[in-house]
């Protein structure tokens, strides 16, 4: 049981993190100012309630060691009450940016006029968050429960720890998921289906780094992809112009 309580603040630092990480990724994407407003306020949103919670999770009693040892009998604790409300604001919260994080830039990227298979693929990869929120709807659905008499305490307890550590896993999925479009786009290549037929302007790796590399005499143009991969002309399917062929059309990080 103390290992599980003080878990509450490390799960809402990896939640910030991952969060944090999913908006910087967003910020490679030049749109127009009220974009960044809108990263920078979900950003804020989140650090706030990791900030919150995290003090919340160490003062919720006094001494703290009153929630996980029954032998301290003199504890002073705010009650099950103020967990179950922390625990809604924090279901929220997260929900709530899931939903934004992934909605906002399906539809953003939907609207660009790119390749329907494109659009397709990069909403998939990013609706990933959704799942997210999923696991955090049922587990602020299983919490709601918490207390009743006719539902096994330990049981509801390793469910909420379940649907908790689900969410997290998912989180991380999502976060991670952009970097697999040009993987996917080469699977699909030698499948036999082509995602685009030209380079794509759409990268998560900064301007910066592209314009770089082309003063250093790296002989890459400023609209081509971080993927670095030229694709050899014997690969290319008879009948396609190999100029056409998105040969290093990828959303990734700048570590691939």
């Amino acid at each position: 049981m103390k290992l599980s309580y003080l878990a509450i603040p490390v799960w809402g630092a990896a939640m910030t993190c991952i969060k944090i990480s999913v908006a910087l990724s967003l910020f490679r994407i030049p749109v127009n100012r009220l974009w960044n407003v809108f990263l920078y306020s979900a950003t804020a949103v989140q650090v706030a309630y990791f900030i919150g919670n995290t003090v919340f999770a160490f003062l919720a009693c006094r001494p703290l060691a009153g929630i996980w040892d029954a032998s301290v009998t003199d504890a002073y604790c705010l009650g099950s009450k103020a967990s179950l409300i922390a625990s809604y604001v924090g279901s929220a919260v997260n929900i709530t940016t899931d939903l934004l994080l992934s909605l906002a830039p399906m539809v953003m990227l939907w609207n660009l006029h790119r390749p329907l298979r494109e659009r397709i693929l990069v909403c998939c990869l990013m609706g990933m968050g959704l799942l997210a929120s999923v696991a955090c709807i049922v587990k602020a659905i299983i919490v709601r429960q918490w207390g009743r008499t006719d539902i096994d305490v330990w049981a509801q307890a390793m469910s909420i720890a379940t649907w908790t550590m689900t969410e997290q896993l998912v989180a991380v999925m999502a976060a991670c998921s952009p970097s697999l479009k040009g993987p996917l786009e080469r699977v699909l290549r030698r499948c036999g289906i082509l995602i685009v037929h030209y380079n794509s302007q759409l990268s998560f790796v900064p301007e910066q780094w592209l314009e770089r590399r082309a003063r250093h005499g790296h002989g890459m143009e400023r609209d081509s992809l971080p993927d670095l991969e030229c694709q050899h002309p014997a690969q290319v399917p008879r009948g396609v112009d190999v100029e056409k062929i998105d040969s290093s059309s990828s959303v990734s990080s700048p570590a691939q």
